[in-house]
This record gives structure tokens, C-alpha cells and sequence, in this order.
């Protein structure tokens, strides 16, 4: 959905100012998909904790998944270390978009006091 959103004239511009098409997607493309990645990579994280009962029937032999491996210690008893990992997946889950969303306000903030103002008549 984002490369849609993406206005292919930044790309041309790249292209008539003489960059290949692999750098204009390097510079160009690649940087404004970013956010639009690492949005999916968390959804995908955070969802695969709610699929713990589809990890315990398609995992391979051998193979232990963070969700079932916290359900197996939760069988036993509630320990300290689920206590942690619990800590760790709510600061993480958390903590990553606010610090994206910290990034963005800076950069955002970079930019404006870089352009040139515009005069008023």
C-alpha cells in the first residue's frame, strides 16, 4: 500500500538527473519504504504471539518459538524470567514506535528549519 501512496516523480527526477535505476531506488524509493517495512515487521511480530496454537502444530521437531517456549514455562509455574521477557516484549512493542515516532518529529523538525523561508505580501 505505501509504494502506491509513493508519487513516481521522484523518481523521474532521479532518472533525468542522470542516476541509475538502482540508486534512485536506493535513495529515493528505498528510504520512503522504510517506514512502511518496519511498521509490518512489528504487526508481524506482535501478531505471531497471538498464533502460539498454530506455532505448536506447524513448528518442526526440535524448534522451540518464543510463544511456545513461554507457554511451556508458564505450565510449570510463573518464574521471574517470564517476568522479564514480558518486560522486554512490552518495551520493545511499545518503546520502538515511540522512539520511530521521536525520529520522525526530529527529522521533521530538521527539514522545516532548512528550507528557505517564504516571504508574505
Amino acid at each position: 500500500a505505501r509504494i502506491i501512496g509513493i508519487r513516481r516523480v521522484y523518481e523521474e527526477a532521479a532518472l533525468s538527473l542522470g542516476a541509475s535505476r538502482f540508486s534512485s531506488f536506493r535513495e529515493i524509493t528505498l528510504p520512503l519504504l522504510i517506514p512502511a517495512v518496519v511498521g509490518g515487521a512489528l504487526l508481524a511480530f506482535t501478531i505471531s504471539f497471538d498464533n502460539t496454537s498454530a506455532s505448536l502444530f506447524w513448528r518442526p521437531a526440535g524448534v522451540e518459538t518464543m510463544p511456545t517456549q513461554i507457554l511451556s514455562m508458564l505450565k510449570i509455574s510463573i518464574s521471574p524470567e517470564i517476568n522479564a521477557l514480558g518486560t522486554v516484549m512490552i518495551l520493545v512493542t511499545v518503546g520502538i514506535p515511540l522512539i520511530g515516532g521521536l525520529i520522525l518529529q526530529s527529522l521533521t523538525k530538521l527539514r522545516r528549519r532548512g528550507e528557505p523561508k517564504q516571504e508574505t505580501q
